[in-house]
């Protein structure tokens, strides 16, 4: 667990849903690149079965408390965050009860789930 994390009220960092190295590179927080950025997150999220299961995982802790997804980008619009947040809402809205509970947050590094405000 690194430093930062145990200093911060930050339950679980989940690295693993976040996108792909090469992705984020290629996205270099460019605004005009969040339409296709996007679109090629969602499509490692619904391809690979680790994403999955913390995907699954956030919607199950969401159904039963606050969770608070967090990102350091300075663009709280243009952001993996607010990509996962509203593929969560999309993707689980069909599934079952309404995640209440999720909310998109902002700023450590890199990408957390979370119980607390941050």
């Amino acid at each position: 667990m690194p430093d930062w994390q145990q200093q911060t009220a930050i339950d679980e960092w989940m690295k693993k849903i976040s996108p792909s190295s090469k992705l984020r590179q290629w996205f270099g927080h460019m605004p005009e690149r969040i339409g296709e950025f996007s679109d090629r997150y969602i499509r490692e999220l619904e391809e690979e079965p680790e994403r999955e299961r913390l995907a699954a995982k956030i919607n199950e802790r969401a159904l039963k408390q606050q969770v608070t997804l967090v990102y350091a980008a300075k663009d709280s619009i243009h952001n993996h965050a607010a990509v996962l947040y509203k593929w969560l809402l999309s993707r689980y809205k069909a599934h079952g009860p309404p995640l209440d509970h999720l909310r998109s947050g902002k700023r450590p590094v890199c990408f957390f789930q979370s119980t607390a405000y941050i």
